[in-house]
C-alpha cells in the first residue's frame, strides 16, 4: 500500500489499497470462532477465508492485540505472554520484502522456537520519516539470510527478504512480522514480539506502530 512519508513500501509498489484487508486474532474478535487458530492449518484456514471474503491478495493487523494463539508454544506461555507488538501481514511464501528508507544490517538470525520469528532481520534506519531506529522483520525464508554482513548498507527500496515457509519461518502460515522498536538494548537478530499485559504498556512505547511502512 503506497504511503505519504516519503518512505518505500516494504511489500513493494505491486499493491494497490484494494488488495489488502484487516485481520484480528484479538480475543474479543468472533470472526475466528468457527477456526481452530490454534493449529496451523485452522490459522491457515482463517487466514484464506478472510482474504477470499474481502477479494484481498493481503490480510494485515494485530497491532498491540491480546492474543489466544501462543498457548501451544512453551516460548510464549511459560511466561504468559499474548500482547503482540508488532503488525502481521499474511501474504504467499516467496514475497519480497523490500527496505522502506536507507538503512543497514543491524543483525540477523534463526531464532528456533516453535513459533519463534524463525529467520530474522534487523535493521537500523537512517530516515526521519522512520517510526523508529530499528525494524525488525520475522518469519524470513532461509535464503533472506545468506550472504548478509553486519553492517551492510541496504538502500531504499532495495529487495533484501523473502517470506519462508512452515519449515523456516517458526511453525507458521505465511506472513511478515514487522515491528518497529526505537531502543533495541542488546537485540541482537531477535527482540521480543509479544509481552505479557503486565509489560505491555513498555513494550508498546518502545515499539510503535509500523503502519506508515506500507
Amino acid at each position: 500500500m503506497k504511503n505519504k512519508n516519503k518512505l518505500f513500501p516494504i511489500l513493494g509498489n505491486q499493491f494497490e489499497p484494494t488488495d489488502f484487508c484487516s485481520l484480528s486474532l484479538s480475543v474479543q474478535e468472533c470472526a475466528w470462532a468457527g477456526f481452530d487458530v490454534e493449529t496451523y492449518d485452522g490459522l491457515n484456514d482463517y487466514v484464506e477465508w478472510t482474504r477470499q471474503k474481502h477479494q484481498a491478495k493481503i490480510a494485515y493487523g494485530g497491532y498491540g492485540e491480546h492474543r489466544a494463539i501462543y498457548k501451544s508454544s512453551l516460548h510464549f506461555n511459560a511466561t504468559h505472554r499474548c500482547i503482540h507488538l508488532g503488525i502481521d501481514l499474511w501474504a504467499a511464501v516467496g514475497t519480497p520484502i523490500f527496505a522502506p528508507c536507507d538503512s543497514k544490517i543491524h543483525s540477523f538470525r534463526f531464532n528456533k522456537a516453535h513459533l519463534d520469528y524463525g529467520a530474522t532481520i534487523i535493521l537500523e534506519n537512517d530516515s526521519p520519516y522512520m517510526p523508529s531506529r530499528y525494524t525488525l522483520f520475522g518469519h524470513l525464508s532461509f535464503a533472506s539470510l545468506e550472504h548478509l554482513v553486519m553492517g551492510m548498507p541496504i538502500q531504499m527500496g532495495q529487495c533484501f527478504a523473502w517470506l519462508g515457509d512452515r519449515s523456516e519461518n517458526g511453525g507458521w502460515p505465511p506472513h511478515l512480522h514487522l515491528q518497529s522498536i526505537r531502543d533495541l538494548g542488546d537485540g541482537w537478530g531477535d527482540y521480543p514480539g509479544v509481552a505479557t499485559q503486565v509489560e505491555a504498556q513498555l513494550y508498546l512505547n518502545n515499539c510503535p506502530s509500523p503502519r506508515s511502512l506500507f
